[in-house]
């Protein structure tokens, strides 16, 4: 049992950990996407973790086919996203097919999001509680992917309100089938996404 290796535990492979350090017989771990750490004795911890191995990594990171939803949306809303069993602070880390967005845009879902399609990415604006300044996203959202060029985050100035810019890049996960799906990671790692009623697709599961 070293630091940085990764556990699951025996009655919830869903729940997995990273050992923090172990030291005098305790071992200090946290979720494998971050949050609180804990302690547990090295003895108590063997006996409720074990050690995931590659095979299980794999199948327990393949895409399947869900939903999420956020609390500021009053758990009404549901979009459609893959989900492979990352997490980050306990909150899911989905990726999302174009159209699927899009859907949420024209429902005002996703407010300060926008779509450059010849540049293939979603942008998301903040403007750090100022008044969201008027642009046209024709002029602005290319001129942000200039000068952000392989960063996925840049700050603009608009009309003396500096913005903030989130950019989530198409990315491909391959189905078990080998057919390709193109999906964006909007709000991974930052939005609080959590689980919603699965949405049924007939394809397969891609993998990473």
């Amino acid at each position: 049992m070293r630091r940085g290796d990764i556990y699951s535990h025996r009655e919830d492979p869903k729940f997995v950990v990273r050992v923090g350090e172990v030291k005098d017989g305790v071992v200090s771990f946290a979720s494998e996407g971050g949050g609180r750490v804990h302690e547990a004795p090295a003895e108590k911890f063997g006996a409720d973790f074990e050690v995931e191995t590659p095979d299980a990594r794999a199948k327990r990171l393949t895409y399947e086919k869900g939903a999420v939803t956020l609390e500021s949306w009053g758990y009404d809303y549901q979009l459609p996203a893959w989900l492979n069993g990352s997490y980050w602070n306990g909150w899911l880390m989905p990726a999302f097919e174009k159209q699927d967005l899009l859907d949420a845009l024209a429902k005002n879902m996703l407010y300060g999001a926008f779509f450059h399609e010849e540049g293939d990415a979603f942008i998301v604006l903040e403007s750090g509680g100022e008044e969201m300044p008027s642009f046209d996203p024709v002029v602005l959202l290319p001129r942000i992917l200039a000068e952000a060029g392989e960063t996925d985050l840049h700050e603009v100035d608009v009309d003396g309100v500096t913005l903030e810019a989130t950019i989530y890049r198409g990315r491909d996960i391959f189905r078990t089938d080998g057919t390709q799906v193109r999906v964006y990671d909007l709000g991974s790692g930052y939005y609080t996404w959590e689980s919603a009623t699965p949405v049924a697709d007939p394809g397969s599961s891609p993998t990473p």
